[in-house]
């Protein structure tokens, strides 16, 4: 499976740019390069995990030695994100595969090409049979059916707090176990002995990493007050050069710069780009000052239809 993404990187690079708005740079090294590094992690400690070792000696009740056995589950669901579908998608299948569960990958229906046509392991010289799906039917129908199938044995879910509160209580039923990874956003906090010039790039590049589409993405700063004006002024001006233009323009502005035309890359969808513009709408009210606000369009020089999200900043 490692050798077979790495013949497809290319082909798994366009998709995500096409389908994600993740500029190349980005879905090489992250979404498929950090994918396939990380599928062979688990391929390698597939080999040599300890699924079984011996216990201790006992006495009592009687002279006894144990045996710890660690066996798979059985069947297991993976519901993937429209953010990372790759990267995410290995962090469920890898592990169930090489602890030898069957999985039902359920990637966002957004985003699902990326996770499209698996290789097939099975047919590799000295590989037991293992089984692997994928399902691309709505997350309405197919996810609260997942979670609640007496037949699947344990849900992996990375997504929204509430979808996954909702996944909790169905899989509660038949007691399957479950792994929730959810939504959440936590400041970036620099403090007052801080270096400025990193410590500004560190913020926007926290910030602005896809776009903001991440659920670490530092969309909040917190500061001293003794850093506060001197912070800012940095802030906008290094936000001023940062560069907005087609995913997959992969070539620098000049000779001389070194980030390309494209750096944060597009949001996926129109629902996206507004639900993201919203707190800069509402940082517009009478108690806060807008130092520098961003457009929902694309910029005035890219006028191909798949940047249509595109945020200026």
């Amino acid at each position: 499976m490692v050798a077979d993404l790495s013949e497809r990187m290319d082909e798994l690079v366009a998709l995500h740019v096409k389908e994600n708005g993740v500029t190349i740079r980005q879905a090489m090294a992250f979404h498929v390069g950090y994918s396939i590094s990380h599928l062979q992690y688990f391929a390698d400690l597939a080999r040599t995990y300890e699924f079984e070792r011996s216990g201790p000696q006992l006495s009592y009740p009687t002279l006894a030695s144990g045996i710890v056995r660690r066996e798979p589950i059985g069947v297991v669901a993976g519901i993937v994100p429209w953010n990372f579908p790759l990267l995410l998608a290995v962090w469920k299948l890898g592990p169930a595969l090489a602890a030898g569960n069957t999985i039902v990958l359920k990637p966002d229906e957004k985003t699902r090409s990326p996770c499209s046509n698996w290789p097939s392991p099975q047919n590799e010289p000295g590989c037991r049979k293992v089984s692997s799906t994928s399902s691309p039917a709505p997350a309405k129908k197919s996810e609260p059916r997942l979670a609640a199938h007496p037949d699947v044995r344990k849900i992996a879910f990375t997504g929204s707090t509430a979808v996954g509160r909702e996944i909790s209580k169905l899989a509660a039923e038949n007691i399957k176990k479950v792994t929730l990874e959810l939504g959440g956003k936590g400041p970036n906090i620099v403090l007052a002995e801080a270096d400025i010039t990193s410590a500004v790039d560190g913020a926007l590049f926290a910030c602005f990493l896809y776009a903001g589409q991440a659920c670490e993405s530092g969309t909040r700063l917190l500061l001293p007050e003794s850093l506060h004006d001197e912070f800012v002024d940095r802030l906008v001006q290094r936000a001023a050069t940062i560069k907005v233009g087609d995913p997959r323009n992969s070539t620098p502005t000049s000779a001389r710069s070194s980030p390309p035309s494209n750096t944060p890359g597009s949001w996926t969808t129109s629902k996206s780009a507004r639900r993201k513009a919203q707190p800069s709408r509402s940082a517009a009210n009478p108690h806060r000052n807008t130092v520098r606000a961003g457009a929902l369009g694309a910029p005035d020089h890219l006028h191909r239809c798949h940047a249509r999200h595109a945020h200026r900043p």
